[in-house]
């Protein structure tokens, strides 16, 4: 008789061991490209997020289904203005769904119209 009961658990132990190492590398690709765009506000703020901050981002790209670039073009206008606190960006990007604007060309034109406008 044979016992392969040591065989069987080295073979889960390594299985177990490639399918964690598969779940960190994508895990951390979404952790680089999430963890890039916090950092790209905290420098901008020159200050570190607060945590109600890092959540409303999470839901503008979670719950609200935003895409990044987008919330990057906001980020970006609220600089242009001069105005960069939370608030405003929360309503660059609550302006721009009201208005059904789902890609950054059409925050473009939606801001060209705007600042021709204002002019």
């Amino acid at each position: 008789a044979y016992n392969l009961n040591p065989l069987y658990r080295l073979l889960a132990a390594c299985c177990a061991d490639e399918l964690k190492a598969g779940l960190e590398a994508g895990t951390d690709e979404a952790a680089k490209e999430g963890k890039d765009m916090f950092s790209v506000f905290e420098k901008e703020f020159g200050r570190p997020l607060s945590p109600m901050e890092c959540e409303g981002i999470s839901k503008w790209l979670d719950k609200d289904g935003i895409p990044e670039p987008l919330i990057m073009m906001a980020l970006k206008e609220a600089v242009f203005a001069g105005k960069v606190h939370f608030r405003y960006i929360d309503r660059i990007l609550l302006e721009w769904a009201k208005n059904r604007i789902r890609t950054v060309e059409q925050a473009k034109e939606y801001v060209q119209k705007f600042r021709g406008s204002r002019g």
